[in-house]
C-alpha cells in the first residue's frame, strides 16, 4: 500500500483516542532507534462506528519471543520496525538530505545515517542524551517525516541517570505538536518510567517497537474512516457572528455557565424554542407572562444552580397572574432553604409547550474524542434511564438518524399508541449542534433537555451551556 503524503496536499485529521495529537490520514515513519528488545505481550484496540452504525474492534496481540536472543544486536530494531512498517500499511521514508547532513556531522565515517537511525555509534564521541535528543529533534523536524518512534531505556538509578531521557522526550513532543511521538520504554524502572513520560505531556509509551507501530497504522485507518464518516457533513444556514458574539460577551464576564443567553445562541443556528422573557421581580414574572401568553413557566436563573428541578426552581403549567406572583414566592423560598449560596438573577418566564415528545439532545467536547453530540430519552429522568447514543462531530444526516434509531425512545417517536413526531426535525436539530460544536470550540457542553418533538417541528425548552477556554 502507497501511503505517502503528498506535501502539497497535507490534510491532518484528529484521532482522539489517548493521545490527543493532531495527527496526519497517511503516515511515513521515522524511527530513531538505540535499546534492546524486552519480553512483551501486548495489545491494542480501536473501537468506531461503520457507516451502518455497527461497532467494530480491531485487537492485534503479540508475543515477543526469546528477547535475549537481540539485546546485542545493536541496530536489530530498527531492521524489524521496517518490516513491521510493511505488514501495518505505514513507509519508513527516506530522510531528508538536511536531515542526513545534520545526522553526518555526529556519526562515525564508517556508518552513514539513514531511516531507521542507529545512534548507538555516535554515542561513543558525544554523551549519549545529547545525540539521542539531537537526533530525534532531527527527525522531528524533518518535513518528509509524519510521526516517530523511538526507544526510552529505563535503567537502574541513579547509577545510569545518564541514560534518562525522560524529560527530554517531552520536550521534543511538545516543541512538535503536530507530530505524534510513540515511544518504547523498557528497562529495570519501566512501569514508573511510563507514566512519568505520559504525564503531562504529547508522549504515549507502549511495552513494545511492534505495538508503537501497530497504533499508528490503527490511527491511520481511523484518519481514513473519519474522512469518509464526515466527508458528507452538511453545512447549514446559521447566524455564527451572533453565537460568537453571545460567547463572547459571557467569556468577558466571566461567567462558566449561559442561562437565558442559552436560547439565543440556540436560534442563532436555527433551532426553535418557546416565547420567553427574563424577569426580576413579581411585578416583572406577571408582565412577562402577559407578554409571551398563558400557560407559563418559571424557571429560576442562578449561576451557581444547574439541575432547576432538583431544588425547586421550576413551576410549570401557570394559568394565571396571581398564579405567576404565588410560582415567583415559591422559588425564591426554595432556593434559600436548598440553596442558600446561589446568586439568583431572576426567573425565566417561558410559554409552556405542550403535545409533544421529550428527548434529550447535546453536545460534550471529550477530551480524547473532541466534540462529541448526544441524543436519548429526555426528561426528569434522562441521567436515570440512559438511553442515549453518541457521534463524532461532525455529523452527517445519515450518522445523526442512526444515532436517533439506535435509541429505544425512537420507537415511540415513530407512534406507538400516539401520533408520530418529527423525527426528522430531531435530525436537523443535530445536525446544527454539531456544527455548532465545530464552529464554537468554547462550548465545552451544552444539554438541550428537554426537546419537544413533536408532530411538526421541534422546540427546545431547556438549555444549559457551559464554555470555558
Amino acid at each position: 500500500m502507497d501511503i505517502q503524503l503528498d506535501g502539497a496536499a497535507r490534510d491532518w485529521d484528529t484521532l482522539h483516542s489517548s493521545f490527543l495529537w493532531n495527527i496526519p490520514a497517511r503516515y511515513n515513519i521515522a524511527r530513531a532507534c538505540c535499546g534492546r528488545w524486552a519480553d512483551d505481550r501486548s495489545r491494542f484496540a480501536l473501537y468506531y462506528e461503520d457507516e451502518a452504525g455497527h461497532t467494530e474492534a480491531w485487537s492485534f496481540w503479540d508475543v515477543q519471543q526469546a528477547a535475549n536472543r537481540l539485546s546485542n544486536v545493536l541496530g536489530a530494531m530498527g531492521v524489524m520496525a521496517v518490516d513491521s512498517c510493511d505488514d501495518f500499511g505505514l513507509e519508513m521514508v527516506e530522510l531528508s538530505p538536511r536531515t542526513l547532513d545534520l545526522m553526518r556531522q555526529s556519526f562515525p565515517a564508517w556508518l552513514p545515517p539513514s531511516n531507521p537511525l542507529d545512534i548507538w555509534p555516535a554515542s561513543y564521541a558525544k554523551p549519549f542524551r545529547e545525540i539521542y535528543i539531537e537526533a530525534l529533534e532531527a527527525v522531528m523536524e524533518d518535513p518528509k517525516v509524519d510521526a516517530a518512534v523511538t526507544v526510552h531505556w529505563l535503567p537502574a538509578l541513579p547509577r545510569f541517570e545518564f541514560f534518562n531521557t525522560t524529560e527530554d522526550l517531552k520536550e521534543v513532543a511538545e516543541r512538535h505538536p503536530d507530530k505524534p511521538l510513540a515511544v518504547f520504554s523498557y528497562g529495570a524502572f519501566q512501569r514508573q518510567g511510563m507514566i512519568q513520560l505520559e504525564s503531562g505531556g504529547r508522549v504515549a509509551s507502549y511495552h513494545s517497537v511492534d505495538r508503537c507501530l501497530r497504533v499508528l497504522s490503527a490511527m491511520w485507518h481511523y484518519g481514513q474512516y473519519t474522512r469518509a464518516e464526515t466527508a458528507g457533513a452538511p453545512q447549514l444556514p446559521v447566524r455564527r457572528d451572533a453565537a460568537r458574539a453571545i460567547i463572547s460577551m459571557a467569556s468577558k464576564s466571566g461567567r462558566p455557565r449561559l442561562d437565558a443567553e442559552g436560547f439565543d445562541l440556540l436560534e442563532a443556528y436555527g433551532i426553535k424554542s418557546p416565547a420567553s422573557r427574563v424577569a426580576g421581580s413579581e411585578d416583572e414574572a406577571v408582565a412577562a407572562a402577559k407578554t409571551v401568553g398563558f400557560p407559563v413557566a418559571l424557571k429560576v436563573l442562578s449561576p451557581q444552580i444547574s439541575h432547576k428541578s432538583d431544588i425547586g426552581g421550576v413551576r410549570l403549567r401557570i394559568g394565571s397572574a396571581d398564579e405567576v406572583r404565588q410560582a415567583y414566592r415559591e422559588i425564591i423560598a426554595a432556593v434559600g432553604n436548598k440553596a442558600p449560596g446561589a446568586v439568583v438573577e431572576g426567573v425565566l418566564v417561558q410559554r409552556m409547550g405542550s403535545g409533544g415528545q421529550e428527548v434529550i439532545l447535546g453536545i460534550k467536547r471529550d477530551p480524547q474524542f473532541g466534540p462529541v453530540a448526544v441524543f436519548g430519552a429526555g426528561g426528569l429522568y434522562a441521567e436515570v434511564m440512559k438511553d442515549v447514543a453518541f457521534g463524532i462531530c461532525p455529523l452527517t444526516r445519515e450518522r445523526a438518524l442512526a444515532m436517533v434509531k439506535s435509541t429505544s425512545i425512537h420507537r415511540v417517536l415513530q407512534g406507538v399508541r400516539e401520533t408520530p413526531k418529527d423525527i426528522e426535525a430531531i435530525v436537523d436539530a443535530l445536525l446544527r449542534l454539531s456544527q455548532m460544536a465545530i464552529d464554537l470550540p468554547e462550548i465545552k457542553e451544552m444539554d438541550i433537555n428537554p426537546l419537544l418533538a413533536m408532530e411538526k417541528g421541534c422546540l427546545a425548552v431547556d438549555v444549559r451551556v457551559v464554555i470555558g477556554d
